[in-house]
């Protein structure tokens, strides 16, 4: 931690001015229109559960969680804000409706969930031979992680906020947790989720497509019988909630109707459908 009070405000003073200048600048360039509030970053030890907020009465109309500053997928977290704001703006509905979804996938911003639980943390590093910052995971190996612009090994990892430890051990107590209660959902032959029932002796043909919504336990011999009567699979949950947020976008095979996920909504991304082959794929919308 930062024990200079003075210091540690005069950084995040900058981290705000930078953080507003780059929504600007997204604003500007992905929406091609001008944002015309003010971003910041939430307070450090904010532990809430979503990465960002647009509130468009406030003087900052969105605020940005900073533990996932250095995350790939900030960027569509910034352009998902962007879009509560502007439809907003537009004095239309600005929850995660149609008009938020058709936005999203012109811009890829990613699904209307946009929380990545704490185990996910990447950390800044510097890069003293091209002077260079990039994007480190936390738990990789940092001795033989190479720039992503020279290619050197070296590099440092830099305490930008502060609260790197503070982040580093939150990752650790997630992990941990994870790894000692699984749960699991079922999957059908189609990559659908089977809902959860009153009586689950009687597996409903009733489906969806979205994780949240599936049935879930945490006995695998009792999701093992449910897949076994639908002839599906059994898929434990983190990863499947994983691959809902990582890969937002859904498309359906043309042919058999199998559903598969992309991380973007470009339909180049899927050559042919992993069940059957057909290469007629179409985007379905965003699950």
């Amino acid at each position: 931690m930062i024990k200079d009070v003075n210091l540690f405000n005069q950084r995040i003073d900058e981290a705000n001015l930078m953080i507003d200048a780059y929504v600007h600048k997204v604003a500007e360039r992905d929406f091609n229109r001008p944002f015309l509030s003010h971003a910041r970053f939430m307070p450090l030890h904010y532990k809430g559960g979503t990465a960002g907020f647009m509130k468009a009465s406030s003087d900052y109309a969105i605020e940005l969680r900073a533990r996932d500053f250095m995350d790939p997928k900030f960027i569509k977290t910034v352009r998902h804000e962007l879009i509560h704001y502007f439809l907003h703006l537009d004095k239309k509905p600005h929850g995660h409706g149609k008009e938020f979804k058709e936005w999203s996938l012109k811009v890829d911003a990613g699904g209307t969930y946009h929380h990545r639980g704490n185990e996910f943390l990447y950390l800044r590093v510097y890069c003293s031979n091209c002077c260079s910052y990039n994007r480190f995971r936390y738990g990789n190996d940092l001795k033989s992680t190479k720039c992503n612009h020279c290619s050197a090994l070296g590099l440092q990892i830099e305490d930008y906020f502060g609260m790197n430890q503070e982040w580093c051990e939150e990752a650790d107590i997630a992990r941990e947790e994870i790894k000692k209660n699984p749960s699991f959902v079922v999957v059908d032959s189609n990559g659908q989720y089977v809902l959860p029932q009153l009586d689950f002796q009687v597996v409903s043909n009733k489906r969806t497509k979205t994780v949240y919504r599936a049935f879930r336990t945490n006995e695998l011999e009792k999701a093992n019988d449910i897949a076994l009567k639908i002839e599906g699979k059994v898929m434990n949950f983190y990863i499947a909630s994983y691959r809902q947020i990582e890969y937002p976008y859904l498309f359906q095979c043309k042919k058999c109707k199998y559903n598969v996920r992309s991380e973007t909504p470009n339909s180049d991304s899927i050559k042919k459908c992993p069940k059957c082959g057909n290469k007629e794929i179409i985007l379905k919308g965003i699950r």
